[in-house]
């Protein structure tokens, strides 16, 4: 997968985008400490953030410099701007300096961007460096989120981020049934949020729209574990 720029990038899928976005805000909690890492989709994250302010004191860590900018013009939203050399066509912070201060904090969802998510090979992104940062923000926090569009299943990018097994939730505009990714049985709890998801009386989940052999997918809430 090419190393291309943001403006190319947010160009593409723009609805999906805004969709897993508004999917997305919901797992913010009151008064909560996030992580946003560079991507197209994570600032479609930071617009409903930015839309929709969370009650109580949101802090924000993010190497991406358009999130920093958007979400300090709310007052009650803390930014913690990543230092590090820039990176022209992601607009974010990259190398050692990046990561130096990751190590004096602890917040509880990473949400991170990828350019692909492969069952054999996990969630990549196309450079080595951005990976890098990715995977010490992962450690930095509690659960790992990942928002991706349909486009990117099954797809390798060069920089390797982690494995599936490390990644708590992904959230994605549509699935077809032709990467693994959804693991629904009595042994594993559900690791995909799709954001046409809508939920039911019964505090269950439903897919109203959904490709392949089976036409919904029915989520238990307390499984799903939403309050994380």
């Amino acid at each position: 997968i090419a190393d291309r720029d943001l403006e190319t990038k947010s160009l593409l899928n723009r609805d999906a985008k805004r969709r897993i976005a508004d999917r997305a805000v919901e797992l913010i909690g009151e008064s909560d400490s996030i992580m946003i890492s560079a991507g197209s989709t994570t600032y479609a994250l930071a617009e409903a953030i930015h839309n929709n302010p969370p009650q109580g004191v949101l802090n924000v860590v993010t190497p991406f410099l358009k999130v920093s900018e958007l979400l300090c013009e709310l007052e009650n939203v803390r930014v913690e701007q990543l230092g590090g050399r820039i990176h022209h066509k992601s607009c974010a912070t990259l190398g050692e300096n990046a990561s130096l201060t990751l190590g004096n904090m602890v917040c509880s969802k990473f949400f991170v961007g990828v350019d692909g998510i492969d069952t054999d090979f996990g969630i990549t992104t196309s450079t080595i460096e951005e990976a890098q940062l990715s995977r010490k923000m992962m450690g930095a926090s509690s659960k790992t989120v990942v928002l991706a569009d349909s486009s990117k299943l099954g797809q390798r990018g060069f920089g390797h981020i982690a494995p599936l097994e490390e990644v708590d939730i992904i959230i994605t505009d549509e699935y077809d049934g032709s990467q693994n990714l959804i693991i629904n049985d009595d042994v594993n709890e559900p690791k995909l949020i799709n954001s046409r998801m809508s939920v039911q009386e019964n505090h269950t989940f439903l897919i109203p729209e959904h490709f392949g052999n089976r036409v919904t997918n029915v989520y238990d809430e307390s499984t799903l574990d939403k309050d994380i």
